[in-house]
């Protein structure tokens, strides 16, 4: 056989590559996945429970405080689990 042939007999072009490894989700789909997720949460919580008692920039320095927890989390778990 030649050089150029795979495991199953067929020709490969000679500056072919193998396929690319799987490396799970971007950062961005993360990112917009949690903004789009946080914004949801809010307008559930604002359905459910009247916030007009609460200053705007309070509303969203808690925001802030629970996604900013939520990447905090997350990039332990990744952290934890990466070493394994």
């Amino acid at each position: 056989m030649s050089e150029n042939t795979s495991a199953a007999g067929t020709n490969m072009a000679p500056d072919a590559q193998p396929p690319l490894e799987n490396r799970g989700a971007r950062t961005g789909t993360v990112v917009w996945g949690l903004i789009i997720m946080g914004v949801a949460a809010l307008a559930f919580i604002a359905t459910q429970w009247d916030l007009s008692v609460y200053h705007p920039a309070v509303i969203t320095a808690w925001t802030v405080v629970g996604i900013g927890a939520l990447a905090i989390v997350g990039g332990l778990l990744a952290a934890i689990f990466r070493r394994r």
